[in-house]
């Protein structure tokens, strides 16, 4: 996640409640010995260790919290998208599909796009009110392939 283990953040949360100086912290960083010495340290620092899981836990917390949201699919159904299935003439390998697929994602309003090279087309779910499918098909032919007429797709 954030290139933290469990004992970094131990360590730090024990500089941050004045239980170990800066300087003793750097030197254990890496240690393996490293949590079982900071156990020891807060106990002896007088802080129990239901104290510090408890803080441990609020703190892991507030990390996981302040991370970027990441969209899940059931966020991207939105009521006003619109999907097409447009055959794709000329597309004869997984780079050809990738290649598609790449430009077609690029486009402001496009939300999902599958290539298929067995099927031979480009199924795309896109926000009718901000480009037509008609752009779909128009990036597709700028690539050098022939995408048909788009199909209503589910």
């Amino acid at each position: 996640m954030l290139g933290l283990t469990l004992t970094d953040l131990i360590a730090g949360l024990a500089v941050a409640l004045g239980a170990a100086p800066r300087p003793f912290m750097g030197s254990l960083t890496g240690s393996k010995a490293m949590g079982a010495g900071w156990l020891r340290l807060l106990g002896v620092a007088g802080f129990g260790r239901g104290l510090l899981l408890a803080v441990s836990v609020l703190f892991l917390v507030g990390v996981l919290a302040a991370c970027d949201h990441q969209p899940t699919p059931a966020d991207n159904q939105q009521p006003s998208m619109k999907t097409v299935v447009i055959p794709v003439e000329g597309i004869s390998c997984v780079a050809c599909a990738a290649r598609v697929k790449k430009t077609l994602t690029s486009i402001a309003g496009v939300g999902d796009v599958q290539v298929s090279l067995t099927e031979r087309n480009a199924r795309v779910r896109f926000d009718p009110s901000r480009l037509g499918a008609e752009r779909l098909v128009t990036a597709i032919n700028g690539l050098g392939y022939h995408a048909g007429t788009p199909a209503e797709g589910q």
